[in-house]
């Protein structure tokens, strides 16, 4: 929130995305300080982590060929989970108040909508990353309320992405099976090569 510092101002402020811009710059410092790849840019995240993984690096497909998410929430929503509660109480620290439809972001629109990758991987009209997450269905951190209408709309828009779930809670990565890990040991995917995408599969 860009009043953070004012507990009268805050209510009006607007959300900032520090943390993206940093990450953003310290891409593009590796690549000139260390010379690595800038069409093999993978960004990777655990919990809320994978969370802002999928969401930079679906607000930024022209830097990351590529995303690995380990039990994130990939959209926030007032979906309900099984306890009753849903997963915009997440933003509330974020936002410096209780989020909903009305708490905007420095891009113009709701914090809501901006991190609804969802949404994005429906509307985007250009190519994302290869996305490779996974998710536990009693993982109670991380409600999977949100997560099949998300796996949904990442077939029905034909993007490249491969997922792992099981009934496991928040430590459920510590059980990935061991070809969805070494998928990323080589880092196959890059923006200037293409790739085949089969929707409508599952094994």
């Amino acid at each position: 929130n860009d009043h953070i510092y004012d507990p009268q101002g805050v209510t009006s402020g607007v959300v900032v995305n520090y943390t993206e811009e940093h990450l953003l710059y310290l891409v593009r410092w590796a690549q000139r300080y260390f010379g690595t790849d800038p069409q093999r840019t993978m960004i990777k995240g655990l919990s809320m982590g994978g969370s802002g993984a999928i969401s930079t690096g679906f607000h930024h497909p022209d830097v990351f060929a590529s995303i690995f998410s380990k039990v994130p929430i990939p959209a926030y929503t007032r979906r309900a989970g099984a306890d009753g509660k849903y997963n915009l109480r997440r933003l509330y620290g974020l936002c410096g108040r209780p989020c909903d439809e009305t708490v905007m972001s420095s891009d113009g629109i709701p914090v809501m909508e901006r991190m609804n990758s969802e949404r994005i991987a429906l509307d985007h009209p250009g190519d994302l990353p290869f996305l490779v997450l996974c998710n536990g269905r009693t993982d109670g951190s991380m409600p999977w309320i949100n997560n099949p209408s998300f796996y949904r709309a990442l077939n029905q828009s034909r993007r490249g992405f491969a997922c792992y779930w099981n009934n496991g809670a928040h430590n459920m990565p510590d059980s990935v099976p061991a070809d969805i890990t070494e998928f990323y040991a080589t880092q196959p995917m890059a923006l200037d090569v293409s790739y085949p995408a089969f929707s409508n599969f599952s094994d």
